[in-house]
């Protein structure tokens, strides 16, 4: 499944490759005319990258489904109403383990 790690884009590209180089992943997949789930995922916390919602937002344009994997400690009620705004499909979260039993 496609999946785009914004951290490793603002790392390897710099801030002004990283829309560039999403352009080039959304269209590539328009020229395979394909609807699969795409993941927005983070070392850390996907939510940390400023662009995130426009990220949403320009893959969800390809009606694609949309999914995020976040810790969920950035993830506030106005942050929740701009990625559902943006057409963020599912939000995964982990917020740790613990040895209860």
């Amino acid at each position: 499944m496609p999946h785009l790690h914004p951290k490793r884009l603002g790392r390897t590209h710099g801030p002004d490759g990283q829309q560039k180089h999403l352009k080039c992943i959304i269209e590539g997949l328009k020229a395979f005319h394909l609807s699969l789930p795409f993941f927005l995922v983070g070392l850390v916390n996907p939510l940390f990258h400023p662009g995130i919602v426009d990220m949403v937002g320009r893959v969800k344009a390809l009606d694609a489904t949309v999914e995020l994997i976040t810790n969920g400690t950035l993830l506030t009620q106005e942050m929740s109403r701009q990625l559902i705004g943006a057409g963020l499909d599912h939000a995964l979260g982990f917020t740790g383990w613990s040895d209860t039993r």
